[in-house]
């Protein structure tokens, strides 16, 4: 099951529009309700609902969700340099065909945790989703889990300060697909679609 998809402001309020340089944090659990363990991975994209034009898809920026605020609008002035960023998240462009135009946005695709099952056998493997470097991480986020069967995922997201107004107020649709794989000691690879969680605001 995939639980609690939310988008927060910085003050932990639930965010209702984006707008320029917000840096606002994606969370959501993934539970293992299953009997077998299982290997997970993630499908996240965050698009815009309304038919926009191409430009849309380089208008979110996604980062690990315990880098600084700071941190992060430094690393976004190297990319508007023309530097390699160090902290960027590399996703891909959404351009897909939806009823009425097109959605555009971006995707990131990603390996979950191995999660234990109710059988009692010990598969669990911790992803670690965080930044490691001391320097750029905000300590009051903390987004990392103990838990053998659950596992919470955060991400950052940074709305370009130079959003066009044309974008502002539009709904934005943020999801998350997540496959499962049955672990076995055979490691015949059979992902499936188990859970899809939307909001929009």
């Amino acid at each position: 099951d995939d639980l609690n998809l939310t988008l927060k402001k910085e003050n932990g309020t639930l965010e209702d529009v984006l707008e320029p340089a917000d840096i606002d944090t994606i969370s959501w659990t993934t539970k293992n309700i299953g009997t077998s363990g299982v290997l997970t991975r993630h499908i996240l994209e965050i698009y815009w609902q309304e038919d926009t034009d191409i430009d849309a898809s380089n208008l979110l920026y996604l980062y690990p969700a315990n880098i600084s605020k700071e941190a992060i609008l430094a690393d976004f002035e190297k990319i508007q340099k023309g530097e390699e960023s160090t902290y960027l998240i590399k996703t891909e462009s959404i351009n897909e065909e939806v009823s009425g135009g097109k959605k555009y946005g971006m995707k990131y695709k990603f390996v979950g945790d191995a999660l234990n099952g109710s059988d009692g056998n010990e598969v669990s493997k911790e992803v670690n989703y965080n930044s490691t470097e001391a320097t750029i991480i905000d300590e009051n986020i903390s987004t990392d889990d103990t838990s053998k069967t659950d596992d919470e995922i955060s991400f950052r997201v940074l709305v370009t300060p130079k959003l066009s107004y044309l974008f502002q107020g539009k709904p934005v649709s943020i999801k998350v697909t997540t496959e499962a794989m049955q672990y076995t000691e055979e490691g015949e690879e059979n992902w499936t679609v188990v859970d899809t969680i939307e909001v929009t605001l």
